[in-house]
């Protein structure tokens, strides 16, 4: 990989990272204000968080990496990475709003801050680390 592309793939990577979380954010925010009162901050957010890895999933795999590869296996590892983030962030809500009283919106913007930054390094070295380190598998269907 020549430097000119790890840059190339770095700042696509902060562009759709930042998008996917404005996203996933709008998400819960949109599902809090409708139905949180309803349904409780776990079910906001574990639907936002569905929302925002099937969103990340696609763009990053489009936009980022811009992979042909065999997406079945990179899906795997990215839900993989995601779920970890996922039960953490959970936590992390339970502890701040259920526990301590904090607002729901301002805990969940402070948690995705810190997991970002630990997805950022999980997908960049596992999950789609180096698009050609992961050869295609050639029975499975690629797209």
């Amino acid at each position: 990989m020549t430097g000119q592309t790890l840059a190339g793939q770095s700042v696509r990577y902060l562009f759709v990272g930042v998008y996917n979380v404005l996203f996933t954010l709008a998400a819960f925010w949109l599902l809090d204000t409708l139905w949180g009162a309803l349904v409780g901050v776990q079910t906001v957010y574990w639907t936002s968080a569905l929302l925002g890895i099937v969103n990340g999933f696609i763009s990053q795999r489009l936009f980022v990496w811009r992979s042909k590869g065999a997406w079945r296996g990179e899906l795997l590892r990215f839900l993989v990475v995601n779920v970890i983030v996922a039960i953490a962030n959970s936590a992390l809500l339970f502890v701040t709003v259920t526990l301590w009283g904090l607002p729901a919106f301002p805990s969940q913007v402070a948690i995705t801050a810190v997991l970002v930054v630990l997805a950022f390094f999980a997908n960049r070295t596992w999950v789609f680390g180096g698009v050609e380190k992961h050869a295609a598998d050639p029975t499975e269907e690629h797209r």
